[in-house]
This record gives C-alpha cells, structure tokens and sequence, in this order.
C-alpha cells in the first residue's frame, strides 16, 4: 500500500515541527505540505489534494472550520482536526465520527490517528466524509447560537454581556476586550477561540486582533489603494487587513 498523503497546519511552529518529527518516524507517512498559515493552506490543500490533514483549529488569521469552508467536497481530505481546547473537541467530534488529537501531541495519540484515517480512507466514500464535516459545522453554529451571554467583571460584580450588544473585540494574549457601548470589559478567552463561537456573519474578523460586529458598521472608508477603514457608529476607527479583505467583502456581498 502507498504511503499515505499526509499535510499539517498548525499556526505554532514549534508545534508544527513536533508533529512533523513524529510523522516522519512513520515509513506509512509521506508528509507533502505543511503550513503555519490558513490562507496559504488552502491553496496547499487544493495544489496537492492530500490523503489525510492535520488541521488546527484556533488560529489567529483563521479558524480551521474557517479553513474547511472554502474546501469543495472534491477537494476535501481525510481531516484530523487539532485542538489545545478539550472542550471543543471531545463531544462535538465524536458526534459526528470525526478524529481529533489535542496539543500537546502524544506520540500514541497521533500514531492512532493515523490508523484509524488509514481505515476509514478505505470505507469511507469522500462524500460521508464531507457530510460529517458539514454536519460538524452546523453543529458547532448551533452551539454559538445558544451562546446567550458572557459574564465579565465590573467593579465588584459580574455582569451578563450579550453577543449582540458587542462592538467590537480587541485581542490582548490570552484574553480579549470587549468594546460595549462605550465600555471595555476584558474576558479570558483567546480571539481565535472566541470567534469559533459567534456567529460568522454577524462577527468578522477584520484584522489579526480585531473583530467587528457587522450591524456596527457605520461606512467603509478607502484610504490607499487596497487599504480600507470601517469607522463604527460609536465613531471608532479600524483598518482591515489586506489578508482579511476578500473574506470581508464576500460575506457582506460587496463587490
């Protein structure tokens, strides 16, 4: 049997280069492509069609169910999705047959991995593979949608904060601001987190640290060529990034 065709992506490098050291042990494994970057994956992913995929969820720049969506059924490989967030993995993945590995990599853990996508490659047509993922995705908005509030301290108590009522959050390490009316609270969650949790058309990531409420928007402002501006109703000011540009104007179906 050939190797099987396997890419990785994983936004940490050294957790990149931890999991390419354990693939490499594996004479079944033949790694094709790697990438710390989501919007360079995607173009990998689509280049070389691999077998199998080590995806990370929580990136910066982009989730990786953010990944799989501009994934055509064709195009779709066998995903083991990577998680350092137990939470987000075990229920939801299980649901819906799909493998997960959680960080930091175990050396068994992954070599089950392996076996278990070389088994189902061989019983799996493409086309169950892609249901369950989009199962997976509408799955977890699901879960978003019941995401009602976020409890955050001011002064000496801890306030409910709707989604909804949010402007727009800012990224700090391993936490977040979130700008409401006027207020900043800080919540300890990272933005890549986070975002898997709100809704992805009425959230937009718009820069590496920074997401917008869309019904916030107040214009878009041009300033240099490709460069942009949204300016808020509450009058702030950000800049959306170039990486983020295309992925802005295709869900506010801009031209």
């Amino acid at each position: 049997m050939k190797p099987i065709r396997v890419m990785c992506v994983d936004d940490e490098p050294s957790s990149l280069q931890t999991l390419h050291m354990m693939l490499i042990e594996r004479p079944d494994v033949s790694i094709i492509a790697e990438s710390s970057n989501p919007l360079e994956a995607i173009q990998l992913v689509k280049k070389h069609k691999p077998d199998l995929l080590f995806l990370d969820i929580q990136m910066p720049a982009m989730s990786g169910f953010e990944v799989l969506q501009h994934i055509q059924t064709a195009e779709m490989p066998f995903v083991v999705f990577v998680t350092a967030y137990e939470r987000y993995a075990i229920k939801a993945f299980e649901t819906h047959a799909l493998d997960y590995v959680l960080k930091p990599y175990d050396h068994d853990r992954i070599g089950k991995a392996i076996d278990r996508a070389k088994e189902r490659l061989t019983t799996l047509g493409q086309d169950d593979q892609y249901k369950r993922m989009v199962q997976l995705l509408d799955h977890i908005q699901q879960e978003a949608d019941n995401l009602q509030r976020f409890f955050v301290r001011k002064k000496d108590k801890m306030i409910p904060i709707k989604p909804e009522d949010i402007d727009w959050i800012e990224a700090a390490g391993d936490y977040v601001h979130l700008h409401v009316k006027g207020e900043t609270f800080t919540l300890h969650e990272k933005i890549g987190v986070l975002e898997t949790t709100l809704r992805p058309k009425k959230f937009i990531r718009v820069h590496r640290s920074m997401i917008v409420n869309v019904n916030r928007i107040k214009e878009l402002v041009p300033v240099f060529q490709r460069d942009f501006t949204l300016v808020l109703h509450d009058g702030t000011r950000i800049k959306l990034g170039r990486s983020y540009a295309q992925e802005f104007f295709k869900v506010l179906k801009m031209p």
